[in-house]
């Protein structure tokens, strides 16, 4: 059974000299790179734990006055393996004001608002502060939200009904991975989380425009998929380099696939397999250079993974199938 194993880093344990430089260390390794300028560099201190469950991420943070900002360069290494991710803030003590995309929005304790990890921020609050914030991966976002990116530059203001459950949400997904950090929660604990999100951005959702975006999507994805279909057989072919061909971002083409229900990785893995299982079935005999041509043409580059990935989909090695495509 996973554990919800709770990391915590303090600048007491630190030589004062030293504080600032460790806290943007354990900042940029747990959200992004981070660059924090105190208001009192000399009085600076702060706390912050952590903790992973299901594809989230759990942070708790408390720090005197300070200005926070992120550059490009991706989310940190902690939590989030694909490097794209959202973050929900929920300010528990403290004013604050949030610059992101040229928006800024000003933030009291129980409001919640989000920051795209990805790209530059600003975060400044000049008195002590409190926050529990989500670090949620944007493809986790996608199984409930047509497009997160709506979620940016609003103030969900704590006088609000839906933001002020919300709130109590976030707070109880901390006592609970407190308290009782066993495994077992940890799915259903991600999936509250997610519907909560979801509850919110149904809350400032227009349905004007949405069945033109559908279309839209529709659109990319039909593309994408003729794309892939084309070059199947090239081993470099991936999310980026589809997304560059036509034009598009990596975000926008995630969301075409994930509303048909899979992403474009599993879409390239699912075509590359069912074109090797029907120059498997054409080839005379299973013999290993045979089954290694045939990978290579499909584009895969390594003939353990397309053997494992050929057994998991159709049940059998490629050296015993027989040439039966599943329904």
């Amino acid at each position: 059974m996973q554990q919800a194993t709770w990391d915590k880093f303090s600048t007491d344990s630190v030589l004062p000299t030293q504080r600032v430089h460790r806290w943007n260390d354990y900042g940029s390794e747990t959200l992004c790179n981070l660059t924090v300028d105190p208001c009192d560099r000399e009085t600076f201190q702060a706390t912050l734990s952590r903790v992973e469950f299901g594809p989230l991420g759990l942070i708790s943070m408390v720090s005197t006055g300070a200005r926070a900002s992120s550059g490009m360069g991706g989310c940190g290494e902690w939590a989030v393996p694909e490097k794209d991710a959202l973050l929900l803030v929920l300010p528990e003590e403290g004013h604050g004001l949030c610059l992101q995309n040229h928006v800024s929005i000003a933030v009291a304790p129980g409001d919640i608002f989000f920051q795209d990890l990805t790209r530059p921020w600003v975060h400044s609050c000049l008195g002590p502060m409190r926050q529990l914030m989500l670090k949620i991966p944007f493809s986790a976002l996608l199984s409930r939200v047509e497009d997160p990116t709506c979620l940016l530059g609003v103030a969900f203001s704590a006088r609000r009904p839906a933001v002020a459950m919300a709130a109590d949400v976030v707070r109880s997904v901390h006592r609970t991975l407190v308290a009782e950090p066993e495994g077992e929660w940890h799915g259903a604990l991600s999936d509250m989380v997610l519907d909560t999100v979801r509850l919110l951005h149904q809350s400032i959702a227009s349905n004007g425009g949405w069945a033109q975006e559908r279309q839209q999507r529709a659109t990319v994805r039909r593309d994408a998929m003729r794309f892939i279909i084309n070059h199947l057989d090239d081993a470099d072919l991936s999310i980026a380099s589809v997304a560059a061909a036509l034009g598009v971002g990596q975000r926008r083409l995630q969301r075409a696939f994930i509303e048909a229900g899979e992403t474009p990785s599993q879409f390239i893995l699912s075509q590359r397999l069912d074109w090797a299982a029907r120059e498997l079935s054409r080839a005379q005999g299973g013999s290993r250079s045979s089954i290694l041509d045939v990978a290579f043409s499909v584009g895969f580059n390594d003939a353990s993974h397309f053997s494992r990935s050929f057994a998991r989909r159709y049940g059998v090695s490629p050296r015993s199938y027989k040439g039966t495509l599943p329904l």
